[in-house]
């Protein structure tokens, strides 16, 4: 959502505990590393989601884009914090 011309949005408390978690005190930085400690790329994010969705059995797996994960997240009934 934008308010202005800032994004807000919400974020599951389950979810701020989880990046808590794996940031361990961490407070500069990427927040996703590689194997070899560097920034995540853009592509093997994708690459990753990807995969996670054919596992989970998402029908159009390989066409997910950043606007569907948008729509999806904003029209998906019964997410709670």
């Amino acid at each position: 959502m934008f308010i202005g011309s800032t994004p807000h949005g919400c974020i599951a408390a389950a979810t701020v505990r989880a990046l808590q978690a794996y940031l361990a005190g961490r407070s500069t930085g990427p927040i996703f590393l590689n194997r070899d400690g560097g920034r995540l790329g853009e592509p093997t994010v994708w690459r990753l989601i990807r995969r996670l969705a054919r596992t989970a059995g998402v029908p159009a797996a390989n066409q997910l884009s950043r606007h569907s994960l948008r729509h999806s997240a904003i029209i998906s009934p019964g997410l709670s914090a």
